[in-house]
C-alpha cells in the first residue's frame, strides 16, 4: 500500500502537473487558433487586436448573465475565486513549491483566510449538490457527470481541510491516510481540468428554435443553418468565450453556460458539433418551410388565447404577401361597388 502513495504522491504528482500543464497550454493554443481563423473575426479587420479582445473578454466568464441573475452570478465569481485562490496561495502549498527542486517562493495568504474561503468551498459545493436532487427542474437538466464535477472540485478542499484541523485524527485509518487522500483528490481534480469545457447547452424542453441565441453571438461560435425540414445549430467550445449573451438573449431561458467533461473534446478543433435539432413547420398554401414548429405552436397557443387574428400566422412570408395583396384587392372592389350603388 504505501508503494503504491509512493507512485502516487511522488512520480504521479509531477505527471499530473506536466498533463495539466500541457493540457492549458494546448487548449490556450487552439482557442487562439479556432478565434484567428473564424470567418467573422477576420471580418473585424485587424485579427491580432479581435484575438487579443475575446482573450481578455473570455478571463471574465458569464458577464452578459448578470443581468438576468446577479445573485448567482456573483457567488459562482466568489466560489470560482477560492478554487483558485487556496491551492495557490495558501501557505502549506506555497512552502512545497519553495522546498522543491524549483524553490519557487510567493507571499501567502494568510491561514484564517485560507480557513474561511475553504469552508466556503465546501458549503457552496455541498449546496450545489443538494440543489441538483431537490430542485425538479435543475434535476432534469443535470447528467451523472455534473455530480462527478461537483465532488471531484470539493474534495481536495474537504480532504486538506480535515488534514490541516486533525478532524478525524481520532479515527486511525484516517489520520493515517488523510495527507494521501488529499493528494490524490487534488491529482484528480487537475486531470479533471484538464478535461472540462464552459459550454453552451440548449434545454430540449424549452428551446423553440427562435434563433435569438445565434443572433447575440458575439464570436458567432454559435450558429444555425437549414437543413431540408430542420433548423440545426451548432457549437464549437474552442471559438466561445462564455460572455452568456445567448443566455442573456434567449427569451424562452432554454440557453445555459454548463460544465461539462469530454475525453476528445480537447481535439474537436475546427469542427462544430450539433447541440440542438428543431423541425420546421410547412406553410399551408405552399409547403415550404419557414418556421421553428416549437416556436409556431407557441404563437398559435398564445394567439387563440387572446382571440387574435391568426389567418395568416401558418402561413410563409411570400404566402402571406399574397393572401394580403388578395385582401386588399377585394377590400378595393368591395369598396367601388359599394361607391356605384
Amino acid at each position: 500500500m504505501d508503494t503504491v502513495f509512493y507512485y502516487i504522491e511522488d512520480p504521479g504528482l509531477q505527471i499530473v502537473f506536466f498533463i495539466f500543464a500541457l493540457g492549458l497550454s494546448l487548449r490556450l493554443l487552439f482557442f487562439i487558433g479556432r478565434l484567428s481563423y473564424s470567418e467573422h473575426t477576420a471580418q473585424e479587420g485587424n485579427t491580432v487586436l479581435m484575438v487579443a479582445f475575446y482573450i481578455v473578454r473570455s478571463l471574465v466568464p458569464y458577464h452578459k448573465k448578470m443581468v438576468k441573475a446577479p445573485v448567482y452570478t456573483i457567488l459562482r465569481y466568489l466560489f470560482h475565486l477560492c478554487i483558485f485562490t487556496v491551492p495557490i496561495w495558501f501557505s502549506g502549498h506555497v512552502a512545497m513549491w519553495e522546498e522543491s527542486s524549483l524553490e519557487w517562493y510567493w507571499t501567502p495568504i494568510s491561514d484564517g483566510l485560507a480557513d474561511y474561503m475553504t469552508l466556503a468551498v465546501m458549503i457552496a459545493g455541498a449546496w450545489f449538490f443538494v440543489r441538483r436532487i431537490l430542485i425538479p427542474e435543475i434535476r432534469r437538466n443535470s447528467t451523472l457527470s455534473d455530480f462527478i464535477i461537483i465532488c471531484l472540485t470539493v474534495l481536495p478542499f474537504a480532504t486538506g481541510y480535515f488534514y490541516t484541523h486533525g478532524t478525524f485524527d481520532h479515527i486511525e485509518f484516517l489520520s493515517a491516510y488523510m495527507w494521501r487522500f488529499h493528494i490524490i483528490s487534488g491529482e484528480a481534480m487537475l486531470v479533471m481540468i484538464f478535461f472540462l469545457y464552459c459550454v453552451v447547452r440548449l434545454d430540449q424542453n424549452r428551446c423553440v428554435g427562435c434563433d435569438a441565441c445565434t443572433l447575440s453571438c458575439p464570436t458567432h461560435t454559435l450558429e444555425s443553418e437549414t437543413l431540408s425540414e430542420f433548423r440545426v445549430f451548432k457549437y464549437s467550445h474552442y471559438q466561445c468565450i462564455c460572455c452568456g449573451s445567448c443566455v442573456n438573449a434567449c427569451p424562452e431561458q432554454a440557453a445555459q453556460l454548463r460544465h461539462e467533461m469530454g475525453l476528445f473534446n480537447l481535439f474537436k478543433i475546427v469542427s462544430k458539433r450539433k447541440i440542438r435539432q428543431v423541425e420546421l413547420a410547412a406553410c399551408e398554401q405552399c409547403g415550404d418551410r419557414f418556421a421553428p414548429l416549437p416556436q409556431l405552436g407557441k404563437l398559435n397557443r398564445n394567439l387563440h388565447r387572446d382571440d387574435i387574428e391568426i389567418s395568416t400566422l401558418n402561413l410563409c412570408q411570400r404566402c402571406k404577401k399574397l393572401r394580403t395583396r388578395k385582401n386588399d384587392l377585394t377590400h378595393e372592389v368591395h369598396g367601388l361597388a359599394s361607391g356605384l350603388r
